[in-house]
């Protein structure tokens, strides 16, 4: 599981990011969040991936993007959202950058919303991210 903290910016306050949609989406629209020592204020977001074939990685959020809507399908009679993010990420021990890919799907059915979240989001450096774009560019994909 991905641990998460909210860092304040003023008092290095640190306190546990409950949801992590949440945090993301928020960070999205450039939501403030709230320290109980300072108020308003900008909060650094920080994550731990403990990764099963990697050294556990501690990243910091530049910034997270979100489609501005999302795409909508039905299943039966169940309402699907799908919620794709482009994190980008600074490493705390190295200070290389990487990209996250995580995605969550929002399911009404009965006018209750279950939000599930995807499980195979990928994390990658930077630069792999880039090479794959560039490639795509080459082939005259507009991503």
């Amino acid at each position: 599981m991905t641990e998460r903290y909210l860092i304040c910016s003023i008092c290095s306050g640190r306190k546990w990011a409950s949801g992590l949609f949440d945090a993301l989406r928020d960070m999205a629209q450039g939501k403030q969040t709230l320290c109980s020592k300072c108020g308003p204020n900008a909060h650094r977001l920080e994550l731990i991936f403990p990764l099963a074939l990697a050294p556990t990685a501690r990243y910091k959020v530049v910034h997270a993007f979100l489609p501005k809507k999302p795409d909508t399908w039905r299943r039966g009679k169940s309402k699907i959202q799908f919620y794709p993010f482009l994190v980008l990420l600074e490493s705390l021990n190295s200070r290389h950058r990487s990209v996250w890919l995580p995605y969550w799907h929002a399911v009404t059915n009965d006018g209750r919303t279950r939000m599930k979240y995807g499980q195979w989001a990928p994390l990658m450096w930077d630069q792999l991210f880039k090479s794959l774009v560039r490639q795509a560019r080459a082939k005259g994909y507009t991503i």
